[in-house]
């Protein structure tokens, strides 16, 4: 079992951008040139769990804020 991370690295960052693109665990061990299990170790530690999941929220907000930016838009020019 790996040690608990304490912070995340370069090549956790890079991993975790590559997920939230929706690359798999083999495409994102293949670009960054480790080892299947080693991703896998990698999205089992809490402190990559909670980037993963931060940066989902990230985008969800920016997503919202952007539908409702376009969907007020859209009413203005309809009325």
């Amino acid at each position: 079992m790996a040690k608990p991370l304490h912070q995340l690295s370069p090549r956790h960052h890079q991993a975790v951008a590559l997920r939230i693109a929706g690359k798999s665990p083999q495409s994102i061990a293949e670009s960054l040139g480790v080892e299947r299990r080693t991703v896998y170790l990698w999205f089992s530690d809490p402190l990559l769990k909670d980037e993963v999941q931060r940066r989902c929220r990230d985008v969800a907000n920016l997503i919202s804020e952007r539908l409702a930016d376009h969907t007020l838009s859209a009413l203005d020019r309809l009325g």
